[in-house]
């Protein structure tokens, strides 16, 4: 029986695809770099997000020495795009079913918890969610890992991996779920394309949020 939902934030719960691709294309402007489309982009997102400029030809040393001039790029550009954005379809109905079965649900993400929870309120989400995983600032994505993070959390926790279930829309839930003995589920229409996603072997691929709850239904 499920205990604990993890839920990865961008692409899985919030609708922000679209607002990231802005954000990135900003920050290849700043590096003087041509705009990538979002076909291109789900083919080529990687995390940490230096993988995913080095397969844009970009040298590491280059980004990593002006990092926060074209982080504050991305992160300007994003968050104008992500003041509107909407969840995913499903989310309301998913976090109910989950709240209304004693399940518990928390947030795992590369973002930031500032930029999460202002998100929560505004969408008027908050109550469900038991926790934040996030980077205290926009700085901070390299110092603590999700995978770190969710281990540290889980030690607080009696929970045993088998009644934890972690979603998301790229092969890293995957893998954390993975090298944590955890049921792994990946959404399409998220960050990475559907053939990657999978290439990742989760344990179930769905389509829509509302299909979490079968899932969950399914596993004794």
């Amino acid at each position: 029986m499920i205990k604990l939902v993890v839920f990865d934030w961008n692409g899985t719960l919030f609708s922000d695809t679209t607002a990231a691709l802005v954000g990135v294309n900003a920050r290849l402007k700043y590096l003087g770099q041509d705009p990538i489309t979002m076909k291109h982009y789900k083919e080529i997102f990687e995390i940490p997000a230096t993988k995913t400029y080095e397969k844009l030809g970009l040298d590491s040393d280059k980004t990593e020495a002006d990092a926060k001039a074209h982080s504050e790029a991305f992160h300007t550009a994003y968050e104008k795009r992500a003041v509107n954005v909407r969840t995913r379809s499903g989310t309301r109905e998913l976090l109910q079913y989950l709240n209304n079965s004693n399940i518990q649900s928390i947030i795992l993400s590369n973002h930031t918890k500032q930029g999460i929870d202002f998100q929560l309120k505004r969408l008027k989400l908050s109550m469900y969610f038991e926790g934040v995983l996030a980077n205290q600032d926009i700085w901070s994505s390299n110092f603590k890992g999700k995978n770190d993070r969710l281990v540290d959390y889980l030690k607080e926790t009696d929970l045993k991996p088998k009644e934890i279930l972690i979603i998301g829309d790229s092969a890293e839930e995957v893998i954390i779920g993975k090298t944590l003995g955890l049921h792994t589920v990946a959404i399409t229409g998220g960050f990475v394309s559907t053939k990657r996603l999978k290439e990742s072997n989760p344990d179930v691929l769905i389509h829509n949020l509302r299909d979490l709850i079968d899932v969950v239904k399914e596993i004794k």
